[in-house]
């Protein structure tokens, strides 16, 4: 069956050993790895932050049930991508669908990366046979999305221990304004805010570097109201 990984397809059959999996996996440009001794799967971006967020899907049946087996399957969680958002497609002609794939733009920030693999794939075919071939598989997925939208997790078999984290970005509130970041690190007004956790002072301690002479930035300092929510980026992970 075929999965997505982070936007990029896998294909997985009952032949492909574990480690072949990790390498594919990783190849797709997420950490992974495989823990003997508990037999578990951990999966997670290779950097921190809202943007670094994926997704790991079944493309169809057969791959839906080859990440229930691996135990990858985790139940979607609120704003998660779910089979939902692309079930609309289905509808679409297939007209309408190959001219998604060949217009769709690849490089833009905001586009599904699940979508714009199957595009970069039909846009940089060769052949007409090629792009036939991957508008078929896109249209499988379309269809099988929109056949699973609204099954139940038990028919979609959700793996009940496994878990996903979602990435988020680190946010500080200061003054009033809320600033976010994708790592600990912070610039704002000239300062560099390195937050970190420690084991002692309440769990909390917080570096910073000063990016400007030194009397500057305590006057600076003087004038700072630092209110801290919370300021830890993590990564999206799959725990298995």
């Amino acid at each position: 069956g075929d999965i997505s990984i982070n936007g990029k397809r896998i294909t997985i059959n009952a032949d492909t050993k574990v480690s072949e999996v990790i390498s594919k996996l990783k190849d797709a440009g997420v950490n992974a790895s495989f823990d003997e001794t508990n037999q578990r799967i951990f999966v997670s971006s290779n950097e921190s932050g809202k943007a670094a967020d994926f997704s790991l899907i079944g493309l169809n049946a057969a791959g839906t049930k080859a990440l229930s087996k691996l135990g990858l399957n985790a139940q979607p969680q609120t704003g998660d991508k779910t089979y939902a958002d692309y079930a609309s497609y289905a509808a679409k002609s297939d007209e309408a669908l190959k001219a998604l794939l060949q217009s769709y733009n690849v490089a833009s920030n905001t586009a599904d990366r699940v979508i714009a693999n199957f595009a970069k794939e039909y846009q940089n075919a060769d052949d007409e046979m090629t792009k036939d071939a991957v508008f078929q598989e896109f249209r499988e997925f379309v269809n099988y999305a929109d056949s699973v939208k609204d099954a139940d997790a038990q028919t979609l078999g959700y793996n009940g221990d496994a878990v996903r984290i979602n990435g988020q970005d680190a946010m500080i509130k200061l003054n009033g304004a809320e600033f976010t970041s994708k790592s600990n690190s912070f610039s704002i007004n000239g300062l560099i805010f390195i937050f970190c956790t420690s084991s002692f002072l309440l769990g909390l301690l917080i570096t910073i570097w000063y990016s400007r002479s030194l009397q500057q930035s305590c006057n600076s300092i003087l004038n700072f109201s630092i209110i801290l929510f919370y300021c830890f980026s993590r990564k999206r992970t799959t725990k298995i």
